[in-house]
């Protein structure tokens, strides 16, 4: 199979508006540095020790966060006054389905369908950092009336996907052609999100351009050994360039915090835990106003909770592979 490199333009987060523009290229011939595993490990002496010492202040609650503006604090008593309504998008798995992976040994992909589901105009969606298939709920509604098909994907490990202890971004491809085959797509779009945005750059670097005819990216990350992610938080860059490769039990340490894992608590306590917390993460202003302006917040957390308990069914292994590959990326 040739190779083809995709240069991707993403103009909105909306699914109406991606395109793509293809061209053919060779492979990179560049000679490796031999000087740049050295080179790493002298940023990793250098940028671990301070990623650990702030990093306890968090994990303590030295320094608790305290909403800045007056419009987080509306933000709060919106979400809270948001908390009495019935979710408006679909938390079932009735929509789940798998099919079996063959090789060495088999496994199994798993996979969910949003929107017009007799559509031949089909994209399929790669959830984020972490996430799950159900996450395509909140588009099914906007998929229907845009005559689109949305199928949502979980990586192995996650959800109804077996793990595969030798996943990468060129098998992860694969999977999502293996996928299009049994579902006799004879073209078809990918879109990223987040930690889905490597995924996406994958399957446009190794499937065939006449399959795949579109490619999104969604705020996703990019190649961050070599690049500083603009709008990434310093933490979280240090966390996937350094951390996730070198000490990678923090990782897991974090995740265990989160309210989508605190199992002592109910599905009630953990959605008002992220409410609090997501009004005490001093968001961007933009994201203050997107929050504000509809009537879902609460409905969205609600879905990110479900679908990232997805994630999570197969312990933190999944978390650790994920994000080594996405850090590597």
């Amino acid at each position: 199979m040739t190779p083809h490199h995709r240069s991707v333009k993403c103009r909105h987060s909306d699914i109406r508006e991606f395109d793509l523009r293809i061209h053919h290229q060779r492979p990179s011939t560049a000679i490796p540095d031999p000087s740049a595993p050295m080179i790493q490990i002298l940023e990793s002496l250098i940028f671990l020790p301070f990623y650990l010492l702030v990093y306890s202040f968090r994990i303590f609650s030295l320094f608790p966060h305290r909403p800045l503006n007056p419009q987080v604090q509306n933000l709060y008593l919106n979400l809270q006054a948001q908390l009495a309504h019935p979710c408006a998008f679909r938390l079932d798995t009735t929509s789940s389905a798998q099919i079996t992976l063959q090789g060495n040994p088999s496994r199994k992909l798993g996979y969910a369908s949003y929107g017009d589901l007799s559509s031949k105009k089909t994209i399929i969606k790669l959830h984020g950092l972490p996430g799950s298939r159900l996450e395509e709920s909140w588009h099914e509604e906007t998929a229907k009336a845009l005559g689109l098909r949305i199928i949502g994907v979980d990586r192995p490990g996650v959800g109804l996907s077996s793990p595969d202890p030798d996943f990468t971004l060129n098998s992860f491809a694969k999977d999502i052609e293996n996928l299009a085959d049994a579902l006799r797509l004879e073209t078809f779009a990918v879109m990223g999100t987040s930690g889905g945005g490597p995924y996406a750059m994958a399957c446009a670097r190794y499937l065939p351009a006449h399959r795949l005819r579109a490619v999104g990216i969604v705020t996703g990350m990019g190649d961050i050994q070599r690049f500083f992610s603009k709008g990434m938080g310093w933490r979280n860059w240090l966390g996937y360039k350094y951390a996730i490769h070198w000490i990678p039990w923090i990782f897991a340490y974090d995740a265990s915090k989160w309210p989508i894992n605190r199992t002592d608590l109910s599905e009630e306590d953990r959605l008002r835990l992220s409410i609090e917390e997501l009004a005490e993460s001093s968001p961007p202003q933009m994201d203050v106003q997107a929050w504000n302006s509809g009537r879902c917040g609460v409905d969205f957390i609600r879905l990110s909770l479900r679908a990232g308990r997805e994630y999570f069914l197969n312990g933190y292994e999944t978390l650790l592979q994920d994000a080594k590959i996405i850090g590597s990326a």
